[in-house]
């Protein structure tokens, strides 16, 4: 008897972890984490800071200009982590 209730919350607990590997889009659909979608998410995000980045004057706003840097930094390591994730699911074929 305990065996079955056992196998039950461990399914309950794995259903719950695959069903959180969902992203939202800015538009509100949702795409599963690691598929092409979701790193072009990332990629269009990055394309807009560095364009903002590149429009802003150099020695006016340069504290501004790094936390842009940083964020392009950030993204791209989540995308990065994205991007090996559905590789390894197999949502993104390997280059």
């Amino acid at each position: 008897m305990q065996e079955k209730q056992l196998r039950e919350i461990i399914r309950q607990e794995l259903s719950q972890i695959s069903e959180s590997k969902s992203f939202v889009n800015e538009d509100g659909s949702i795409l599963e984490y690691g598929s092409q979608k979701h790193v072009d998410v990332y990629n269009s995000a990055i394309n807009e800071l560095k364009l903002i980045r590149k429009n802003l004057p150099y020695r006016q706003e340069r504290k501004e200009r790094d936390r842009i840097t940083k964020c392009v930094e950030s993204l791209k390591y989540l995308r990065e982590k994205a991007q090996k994730s559905g590789i390894k699911s197999g949502l993104i074929k390997e280059d």
